[in-house]
């Protein structure tokens, strides 16, 4: 699967030294949610996180976490907050 690379603001993002697999899990549940909990630790800590979000946002990003967001949980923002 080929991942985008993200806007050139973000590189100074948390996530810019981790590892890309922690942020893509094959699924979003059962065993890797453990992965997608560390994922969203590394976004908590984050001066971007909201500039990520947006981003995903407005790119309709289907997959990954993005913004400390599962792609679920995106649509659900999506969906509740369409002028997000």
């Amino acid at each position: 699967m080929t991942q985008r690379p993200p806007d050139t603001s973000l590189l100074s993002a948390a996530c810019a030294d981790a590892d890309p697999e922690l942020f893509y899990p094959p699924t979003y549940a059962g065993p890797w949610s453990g992965r997608i909990r560390a994922a969203k630790i590394i976004c908590s800590t984050c001066a971007m996180r909201l500039a990520c979000l947006r981003q995903a946002l407005r790119d309709s990003e289907n997959t990954g976490i993005w913004g400390g967001l599962t792609p679920e949980e995106r649509r659900k923002v999506r969906r509740d907050r369409p002028d997000v």
